[in-house]
């Protein structure tokens, strides 16, 4: 069931519920969420997640069984 979403709190913009990947980091962890119920504005394009969802996401980060893993490259940065 999509849900209605109040106007962004940054630029103003229509917030519709999508389904969207998020990177969650915590403590020097990294996990990758995929399909997650998010309101995303239509303008900025900035995310929201509604209280249940993000509650979700911190048990999933304690408690994770991933179903596979990825490798990302990781470079350092260098001021010109």
């Amino acid at each position: 069931m999509k849900r209605k979403y109040p106007a962004c709190y940054y630029c103003g913009g229509s917030v519709i519920e999508k389904k969207v990947e998020w990177d969650y980091r915590r403590k020097g962890k990294h996990l990758i969420f995929r399909n997650v119920p998010a309101g995303v504005c239509s303008q900025c394009g900035e995310k929201f997640f509604r209280p249940e969802v993000s509650k979700k996401m911190d048990l999933a980060f304690l408690q994770a069984a991933p179903t596979h893993h990825v490798k990302i490259p990781v470079v350092a940065f260098k001021a010109a």
